[in-house]
């Protein structure tokens, strides 16, 4: 477990006893030959440092993805909305829940004996302010352009 003191450094602190339950699930619905796709991922997660009696730091209760994407010809197309609960990061501090919603495109081919994997990628489409981790805010709305190439 991560704390930071009053200079916001961070530091890890072990963790003497802690207990984790929740429910992790995923349902994916393929349609017309794997050429459309639905995917939610739901989990619930309940964390609790037993020795502070509090809530582990940066676990979220709730976390879900919900996801979609089709494939035109070697071309994919993916959506995914996601959503993160608020979380502790000390005694009584939280960060505010949150939600993102991220894409790309795929062109997939052969070349010279080689898969290739062209990757146009852009996250938080509705550039949001987010921040993950305390003191450290992501950027805004964020372009990549990735080459895969594999033998």
């Amino acid at each position: 477990q991560w704390e930071s003191d009053s200079a916001m450094v961070w530091a890890p602190r072990n963790v003497g006893q802690a207990k984790m339950w929740g429910i992790e699930t995923a349902w994916s619905v393929h349609l017309a030959h794997d050429r459309f796709w639905f995917h939610l991922a739901p989990t619930w997660m309940k964390t609790r440092d037993e020795i502070q009696k509090s809530p582990l730091v940066y676990r979220p209760e709730w976390k879900t993805d919900l996801g979609t994407g089709c494939k035109i010809w070697k071309m994919f197309v993916y959506l995914n909305y996601q959503y993160v609960d608020k979380r502790k990061v000390r005694s009584h501090t939280y960060l505010p829940s949150y939600s993102v919603l991220d894409g790309n495109l795929q062109y997939r081919f052969q070349w010279a004996g080689m898969q290739i994997c062209t990757k146009f990628q852009a996250n938080n489409l509705l550039n949001k302010s987010i921040t993950i981790v305390e003191g450290y805010p992501i950027p805004g709305r964020e372009f990549r352009v990735i080459f895969d190439l594999q033998r």
